[in-house]
């Protein structure tokens, strides 16, 4: 049995030319699925709502989508909003699936888009109880709301091996059990827990535990392991309970301020969770830990938690006298905390923000600076800290990891002086990416191992993330906005596309690869699309780079099916 607990209130948005009179609805649908009547993409079947998510029901499963703030948009800003989806296939579950639910009433629901009322869905049907046939053979999933939740139950027939069942998880960072026999299921927003299943068998009209647990079959896959007694000519209730794990507010107290923003996170092996971003001098800290606030803010701060969420174990500011923050955060295997962001001079032209004697470049040059401070395991010292920029505004904007001691910081920079080391030189425009990689075992000039800068004469690039595979090869993603067609960013030659297209937005994605020799030069490099990169990751064997953003036209390519 799956529990979502949703908070939803039923909605209309009306943009239509004058009065607009509706028929009397049916009964609050807040705990009912929406059938798509053409209100929403063909693929979605049914939809609900869940704790701030879209849970929506497709032919192969269920999708889970949230909104969440980018670190740079402005409070409340819709255009500046990220996305994240993750889906749950059940089974094979597909275009032969049948699919069937309860009769439907009438909702509280409509959707009046445009003037022509043709085009309006008014109050479309809602349904309390789905049920997919045969999602493979001899196993069913239904689906319902008991009390304040969506849940879902597996009913394995008689004659069927409950060990067959198998569900898949994408778009998730991790899946594994714990030591209660949860499923725990961590995507980019915070950790979900499966508990540990109640299932059962009806025989001779008397209802029979049965012991069930989760097993994985890799890396998002899990299916169940009878344990026991069991009746195999009896069909099986497998009843899986869905929560959130935990979510904690980590903030400040309310001072007059109220800067307090968490613009990233990372997982360390064991399961603690790391956060950064920037607070105001309220903002709770650890004993032990490295600093209590500054003068100004907003400030840096890093705050690690254990894997349940229930204990702060260190919690630190990383102050200067200048306004700072991160926006990027990686842990690696030795329980370091690398964080990137930018840190900005004060009105005298100086910030105190900390460096250590081993950085590259531990004095602030003039405007904004991009930096990497790397915590101890205990956050209570800095390993390594340091400034990375030149005449003009930098920021790092994302961070990845290769072996211990290596960091690749990526962000944008403008105009002059911004270090270029053991790099090929490429063209620069108004604002260009950066990608630098750090030895943070080294000391001095010899702690940067290359710095690479690149963009088009005359225009401005964006960069959101990077990622780093097994042979040292930095991927980054992001978008440029050109006038010109970006005629003199290095598009290499067998490049997917080496053609301009922007959108509304007047942004084009591109992709490059930085290979991991001296010196560093871009190995492949690509327009993707009218849009933006948002996010990549590589499979750190094959290669293979997955990236993904957002557009705001129908232009942008896609592949059949």
């Amino acid at each position: 049995m799956r529990r979502i607990v949703p908070k939803y209130a039923a909605a209309m948005a009306l943009m239509g030319l004058g009065p607009v009179v509706l028929a009397q609805p049916g009964p609050p649908s807040d705990q009912a699925f929406l059938r798509n009547e053409g209100q929403w993409p063909a693929e979605v079947l049914y939809r609900s709502r869940s704790e701030g998510a879209n849970v929506s029901l497709l032919r192969t499963g269920l999708s889970f989508s949230t909104a969440f703030p980018l670190a740079e948009a402005d409070e409340g800003d819709p255009e500046k909003q990220g996305y994240l989806v993750w889906n749950l296939d059940l089974g094979d579950a597909g275009p032969d699936t049948r699919i069937t639910s309860d009769t439907g009433v009438p909702s509280v629901h409509s959707f009046l888009r445009g003037p022509d009322a043709r085009g309006h869905i008014v109050h479309p049907q809602q349904v309390s109880r789905i049920t997919y046939h045969a999602v493979q053979p001899g196993v069913d999933v239904v689906l319902y709301h008991q009390g304040d939740g969506v849940k879902y139950d597996h009913r394995v027939h008689a004659g069927t091996d409950p060990a067959s069942v198998r569900c898949h998880y994408r778009g998730i960072k991790e899946l594994r059990i714990d030591a209660e026999g949860h499923l725990l299921v961590r995507t980019g927003l915070g950790v979900h827990r499966q508990h540990a299943p109640v299932s059962w068998q009806v025989v001779a009209g008397e209802r029979r535990p049965v012991q069930v647990d989760y097993v994985l079959h890799g890396d998002s896959t899990y299916g169940f392991r009878v344990q026991g007694a069991y009746d195999p000519d009896a069909d099986l209730i497998i009843d899986p309970l869905f929560d959130l794990l935990w979510a904690s507010y980590t903030g400040a107290t309310g001072g007059s301020n109220n800067i307090n923003y968490c613009f990233a996170n990372a997982m360390d092996p064991q399961g603690n969770v790391y956060l950064t971003g920037m607070v105001d001098s309220s903002f709770p800290t650890t004993p032990g830990s490295y600093s209590g606030p500054g003068n100004v803010v907003p400030e840096v701060f890093v705050a690690k938690f254990s894997s349940d969420g229930s204990t702060m174990l260190y919690s630190t500011y990383l102050p200067g006298n200048s306004s700072e923050f991160g926006t990027s955060i990686a842990v690696d295997a030795l329980g370091r905390a690398y964080v990137t962001g930018k840190v900005d001079l004060n009105i005298t032209n100086m910030t105190t923000y900390p460096s250590t004697a081993n950085a590259y470049q531990p004095v602030h040059a003039l405007g904004p600076d991009a930096m990497l401070t790397v915590l101890d395991p205990t956050g209570s010292s800095l390993v390594y800290s340091s400034f990375l920029g030149g005449d003009s505004p930098e920021d790092g904007f994302g961070i990845a990891l290769g072996p211990p001691g290596i960091a690749y910081v990526t962000g944008t920079t403008s105009f002059i002086g911004f270090p270029e080391v053991n790099a090929t030189a490429y063209p620069h425009g108004g604002r260009d990416i950066y990608v630098t990689k750090f030895d943070i075992d080294q000391s001095g000039p010899a702690s940067v191992v290359y710095s690479l800068r690149v963009g088009s004469v005359g225009d401005q690039c964006q960069v959101h993330g990077i990622s780093v595979d097994a042979a040292g090869n930095a991927y980054v993603t992001g978008g440029i906005s050109s006038n010109s067609g970006a005629l003199s960013f290095p598009v290499t030659p067998g490049a997917y596309s080496s053609t301009y297209t922007s959108g509304q937005d007047g942004l084009c994605a591109l992709l490059f690869k930085v290979g991991n020799t001296l010196p560093a030069s871009i190995d492949y490099a690509t327009f993707l699309g009218p849009g933006m990169g948002g996010g990549v990751d590589v499979d750190p064997l094959s290669g293979e780079a997955y990236v993904t953003g957002r557009t705001r036209t129908f232009a942008f390519p896609t592949t059949a099916g």
